[in-house]
């Protein structure tokens, strides 16, 4: 199964197709590492493919990826603090929510 980054990347809706089958997102935890880093290519792909498309995916969209990863994997979601702190390590790029302040 190819999953290079630049296939993610280059042809992001083929290789999404290739992340619905059965299996697929357990190999990619464990190719990427582990659910914080395979989330954030899955979300990262994801965003790709939108009405406008990004590469900087939210910390939901990644927290929403994660979800997928672990269910696949049979573990628990990691917070999205662990998916921040994660992604920061690896060098890379999340927009994290706004902090609102009460009026």
């Amino acid at each position: 199964m190819p999953n290079s980054a630049t296939e993610e990347l280059e042809r992001p809706a083929e290789w999404l197709d290739g992340m619905l089958l059965p299996g697929r997102l357990q190999k990619l935890g464990e190719e990427a590492g582990g659910v914080p880093i395979a989330a954030y290519r899955l979300a990262r792909a994801r965003c790709c493919v939108t009405a406008v498309p990004t590469t900087v995916p939210t910390l939901r969209e990644v927290a929403v990826a994660a979800r997928a990863v672990s269910d696949e994997c049979g573990v628990s979601p990691p917070s999205d603090g662990l998916l921040l702190d994660a992604c920061t390590l690896a060098g890379l790029v999340v927009i994290e929510p706004m902090n609102r302040r009460a009026a």
